[in-house]
C-alpha cells in the first residue's frame, strides 16, 4: 500500500502542499479558498486524497480479513498527509521534494518502525479478487476517523485489542496442534 501511494500520489505528481494547505481536514483554511465563487486561481480539493483512503477503508471494513494492514495505519496516513513531520507528503511533485531536500526521515521509514501498531490482527491471506459492494446501504461512516474527537473510541480499542489476543492465542494453539500431529506421526512411524 505503501508503494502504491509512492507510486500513484507522490512519483505522479499530487499537489499535496496546494491541495492540503488549505483542504477539507485542515482546520486552517479561510472562507475565500473554500469558496466555489472565489475569483481566486483554485486548484481543486484536498479532499481526492482522503477520499482514496477513505474508500480503502470502506473496502477494508467489508473484508476486514484481506488487509494486512489496519485502519489505524490508513488514519495515519490520512493525519500525515495534512500535517506531519516527516517530510513525505511535502511539496506539489517530486522534483519539489528535490530541490529542497527536506531534511526530515520518511514516513514509510517510521511505520516499519511501527509494524506491530498497524498490523491487521485479523488478516488472513487471500488470492481471491474482491468485489466490494457499493450499494448505498454498505457504505458506511469511518467513526473511527470522522468522529474520533467527539465520541469516546476506548471501547473500539478494547475490542481491538480482545480481537488481537484471541487471534494471537488461535495461532499458537494452530502452530501447537501442527507441533503434536508432526510428533504423534513421528511416534506411529518409529513403531511402524
Amino acid at each position: 500500500f505503501e508503494s502504491l501511494i509512492e507510486r500513484e500520489w507522490l512519483q505522479a505528481g499530487y499537489p499535496f502542499e496546494t491541495r492540503h494547505r488549505s483542504g477539507c481536514y485542515n482546520a486552517a483554511r479561510t472562507k475565500q479558498t473554500s469558496s466555489s465563487s472565489s475569483k481566486t486561481i483554485h486548484h481543486g480539493s484536498g479532499a481526492t486524497f482522503l477520499l482514496f483512503i477513505d474508500c480503502t477503508w470502506q473496502i477494508h471494513n467489508q473484508f476486514p480479513c484481506c488487509f494486512q494492514f489496519s485502519t489505524k495505519f490508513l488514519m495515519s496516513i490520512v493525519d500525515h498527509a495534512y500535517c506531519s513531520d516527516f517530510s513525505t507528503f511535502f511539496g506539489n511533485c517530486e522534483a519539489d521534494r528535490k530541490i529542497n531536500r527536506y531534511s526530515s526521515s520518511n514516513l514509510w521509514s517510521y511505520f516499519d518502525k511501527k509494524k506491530s501498531e498497524i498490523t491487521n490482527s485479523l488478516y488472513l491471506p487471500n488470492n481471491n479478487v474482491l468485489w466490494p459492494s457499493v450499494a448505498p446501504f454498505s457504505i458506511e461512516l469511518w467513526r473511527e476517523m470522522y468522529l474520533r474527537w467527539s465520541i469516546d473510541q476506548n471501547h473500539q480499542n478494547l475490542y481491538q485489542e480482545a480481537i488481537s489476543n484471541l487471534m494471537r492465542c488461535n495461532r499458537d494453539l494452530k502452530e501447537l496442534a501442527t507441533k503434536l500431529r508432526n510428533e504423534a506421526q513421528e511416534s506411529e512411524n518409529k513403531f511402524i
